[in-house]
């Protein structure tokens, strides 16, 4: 599993550049997407569209799931927020799946 706040608060690079290393040994079974402010992707400076763009490019077939830890202005608003924004990027990126 690889949580991108974690990564962001505990690695030397990007969360991107964790998952281009791992994600091609079959070791990450699912990912964690918040931002370090705790708040769910889109609610924050982190900026996904790397993260996602890595999943896309190695044909990851796990599961990609927000986890804010933070849910403002309520967990439905943090949960509306943080699908627009990924669907958003997805749709970038060619994966509007």
């Amino acid at each position: 599993m690889l949580d991108t706040c974690a990564a962001a608060d505990g690695e030397d690079r990007s969360a991107a550049e964790v998952l281009a290393q791992w994600l091609p040994t079959g070791r990450i079974g699912h990912v964690h997407v918040n931002d370090p402010n705790k708040r769910a992707p889109g609610q924050g400076d982190m900026c996904f569209g790397d993260v996602l763009g890595v999943v896309a490019r190695s044909g990851f077939g796990g599961y990609i799931s927000a986890e804010p830890f933070v849910y403002e202005p309520s967990g439905l608003a943090a949960a509306a927020v943080a699908a627009g924004y990924l669907r958003g990027l997805a749709e970038q990126i060619g994966d509007g799946s």
